[in-house]
């Protein structure tokens, strides 16, 4: 029933009627007094940030329950925000408001229908806040099952990492240690240097396997913290959503982040003591390693020292029996001739060689070769008839092979005390003994046996001066017929080689050219385009473009292709002309090229 407004001046004209709304509905914006009942779990989240962004500037520690922040400053913040008013002050105020309107407008009574309409919004509103607050704590929930997912990976990873590394290092530690514990009898071949760096090279890998310990101790850390970090900031967005969606009240927010959070600080905690004892057995294994590895090698030196005993003796022997002793007399009596009698003709013959050997190859020529081969022959004429006289005592050849021997015996001596195998020394009680009494009567006999040969050495000293002159013939001849090879060899290769680049120039030429023309067609395709005014005429000549791409594209290829298969042609040509001078060159060796099955 309208009401009006009676005033001591003249009556006025009643207001249009209006139909009365709800306080507050989903679609208009809440009230301040609204906003502060779920201020307290955005202040909270606040608070994680920067929490966070501290952890990350290395001025705190992520070590803090998530439960525990600032609880007191919580409490404060929570008590002192902004309230709603009481209920009474409200209906007071809404009666205030009705009796207000009352005067100037009709009041219609709200139908049935447009109440159920009201309920029916109000619960979809109320829903639709639980379903938002249900999905942000699913989706937290999901994100950190990933997040412990990713982290179990990484973990597998460098576990795996870490086993194969140390596989690696007892494999390489046995490929260390591995000669000296089999193929015995060839560590006396091996220097005392060699033992030494084995044992350098084992403490090398002891390091590095301690080092590699460490980074893996400090891995398995990182990726705790890292994921205790990515977890808060799950948790942190999961709490701006769940205030955001107002559903339930900041504590139970809270109670939600305290039992999400105890489970991740839980697992930390368990992960860190696990990796932990982890990298202590690590370490445990690696010293035991380390004395399993000294102690091996230590027996391999004693392994070592009796071996170099037995090869000094046995190398010794050797020698007595070898060409130092019975050979070395023929030669000193050779050289002592040449230098008294015969130095003129040899230097004169070294000269002539040196002069062939001592050009570069690709400066011989076979007609100064021929020059030499005519001088060797006139310097064995001049020389032929001194050679016959050619007689000289061998003198001093036994006293210096006896100063020789003795030198050696004392040499043996110094190195078999040094090496102090005494389970290799027998019955003897002193290494001096052992080698009076083992090693100097082969050489007592060795030298009565060079005494006697170079009585005998006369006998052939006749035939050397015949067979230098044939030696230094023959290598003249050789040098001639390899002069001759190489020149040959030179032209052909140059022609090959002129051929083939010609090929690859008219190649590149030709595609240069099909280049410039697909340039100048392109342009004129860019010009036409400038020009043209029509939709469809521009689809044309994009079309046109295109097509002219494809052509392009398909020149870049057979260009591509034929370059390429003037390359791969190249390779059989070059190996058969190849094959071809290797059989020209084996001949003079006395040599003969066989394919490899």
């Amino acid at each position: 029933m309208p009401n009006t407004a009676t005033t001591s001046k003249a009556p006025q004209e009643p207001a249009p009627s209006k139909k009365q709304t709800v306080l507050l509905s989903s679609e208009q914006p809440r009230t301040s007094g609204f906003d502060a009942i779920f201020k307290a779990p955005s202040q909270l989240g606040v608070h994680y940030d920067r929490h966070m962004q501290e952890v990350a500037a290395g001025k705190t520690t992520g070590q803090v329950q998530i439960s525990k922040i600032d609880a007191d400053k919580y409490m404060r913040e929570y008590r002192n925000a902004e309230q709603p008013p009481p209920e009474n002050v409200i209906r007071r105020q809404e009666l205030h408001s009705d009796l207000t309107r009352m005067q100037r407008h009709d009041v219609v009574k709200e139908g049935e229908k447009d109440t159920e309409l009201r309920s029916e919004k109000r619960e979809k509103f109320l829903a639709s806040r639980k379903q938002r607050h249900d999905d942000a704590v699913l989706e937290c929930e999901a994100e950190i099952e990933k997040l412990h997912e990713s982290c179990s990976d990484k973990l597998q990873g460098f576990s795996k990492a870490m086993k194969g590394y140390l596989q690696e290092m007892d494999q390489e530690a046995e490929k260390i240690l591995k000669p000296l514990e089999t193929n015995i009898e060839a560590l006396g071949e091996q220097s005392e240097a060699w033992v030494q760096d084995l044992l350098t090279r084992l403490e090398a890998g002891i390091i590095a396997r301690g080092t590699k310990i460490e980074e893996f101790d400090t891995q398995l850390q990182e990726l705790e913290l890292f994921r205790k970090r990515q977890a808060l900031d799950r948790l942190t967005v999961m709490v701006n959503s769940c205030t955001a969606a107002a559903h339930c009240s900041p504590g139970e927010v809270e109670r939600i982040v305290d039992q999400k959070s105890h489970v991740v600080n839980t697992l930390s905690l368990e992960n860190s003591r696990k990796g932990s004892e982890l990298s202590t057995k690590l370490r445990e294994q690696n010293m035991e390693n380390s004395k399993k590895h000294r102690r091996r090698w230590y027996e391999g030196l004693l392994r070592w020292k009796r071996q170099r005993h037995q090869t000094a003796v046995e190398t010794v022997l050797r020698r007595i029996e070898s060409r130092e002793f019975r050979g070395c007399p023929e030669l000193i009596s050779l050289l002592a001739r040449i230098r008294v009698q015969q130095r003129d003709v040899f230097d004169q013959r070294k000269e002539l060689l040196v002069q062939v050997y001592t050009t570069e190859i690709d400066a011989l020529n076979s007609n100064r070769l021929r020059g030499i081969e005519e001088q060797i022959t006139a310097i064995n004429d001049r020389t032929s008839e001194e050679t016959d006289n050619f007689l000289v005592e061998l003198k001093e050849l036994k006293d210096t092979l006896q100063y020789k021997s003795e030198g050696m015996l004392n040499q043996l001596r110094t190195e078999l005390e040094m090496y102090d195998a005494r389970t290799e020394w027998g019955d003897h009680e002193s290494v001096k003994s052992l080698v009076e009494s083992d090693i100097k009567p082969h050489m007592d006999n060795c030298l009565n046996w060079i005494e006697t040969l170079c009585l005998e050495l006369a006998n052939v000293l006749q035939t050397l001066d015949e067979w230098a002159h044939h030696t230094v013939l023959n290598l003249n001849t050789f040098a001639i017929r390899t002069a001759t090879l190489l020149e040959t060899f030179k032209q052909q290769l140059s022609e090959l080689k002129m051929k083939q680049q010609g090929e690859i120039e008219d190649c590149i030429q030709d595609h240069d050219d099909e280049k410039a023309r697909n340039e100048g067609e392109m342009r004129n395709f860019k010009e036409l385009m400038e020009d043209e005014v029509h939709i469809e005429g521009l689809d044309v000549l994009l079309q046109k473009t295109f097509d002219k791409l494809d052509v392009i594209a398909q020149s870049y290829r057979d260009f591509a292709r034929n370059l390429l298969d003037i390359h791969k042609s190249y390779e059989p040509k070059i190996m058969e002309f190849f094959e071809g001078q290797t059989d020209t060159f084996a001949f003079p060796f006395g040599l003969e090229r066989k394919l490899e099955a």
